[in-house]
């Protein structure tokens, strides 16, 4: 009798030791996914395209813009774009990184045309080869970006923004 009970009680034991590393498996399991899994927060969403692309697709209204997305246009293509209040156009011809710093939805212009407008409430940059354009605090801004040619000369007409060279 005593054998059986031994017996009995070494089972119950494994199987309750097997059952206590399942459940910590499960938890840890459970709680390091969404770390992992999480989904980058959306940067913005395309309001209007035409023979633009956001990174290897088509760009059509309604998509969403994340970070690290590139954004395109052909010869005969132009897309815009919100971003919370502020809004931004990609002419023909041109493309944009997209990228996000705390707080703060970053545009990286890479050849062509952008213009934007930036509401007062809302940060954005425009990064233009060395140039950061940002709104002044509290200023709303109306811009436009272009980089020409290889030797990357731009031109700029604005109000009301900050320009830095890094």
């Amino acid at each position: 009798m005593s054998l059986r009970l031994g017996r009995y009680l070494s089972e119950v034991l494994v199987q309750a030791l097997l059952r206590s590393c399942l459940v910590a498996i499960l938890v840890v399991t459970l709680v390091e996914a969404p770390v992992y899994g999480s989904p980058s927060a959306a940067l913005g969403v395309v309001l209007q395209a035409q023979n633009a692309s956001v990174g290897s697709g088509v760009a059509a209204t309604g998509a969403t813009i994340f970070n690290g997305d590139t954004l395109a246009t052909d010869s005969r293509g132009w897309l815009r774009v919100r971003l919370g209040a502020n809004q931004f156009s990609l002419l023909q011809l041109s493309s944009a990184v997209m990228r996000q710093a705390p707080g703060i939805p970053i545009a990286v212009l890479e050849r062509g045309t952008m213009a934007f407008s930036s509401s007062a409430a809302e940060p954005f940059e425009l990064q233009a080869s060395a140039a950061h354009i940002r709104p002044r605090t509290g200023q709303p801004v109306i811009a436009q970006v272009t980089i020409a040619g290889a030797v990357s000369s731009k031109s700029a007409s604005a109000t009301r923004f900050t320009l830095s060279r890094q």
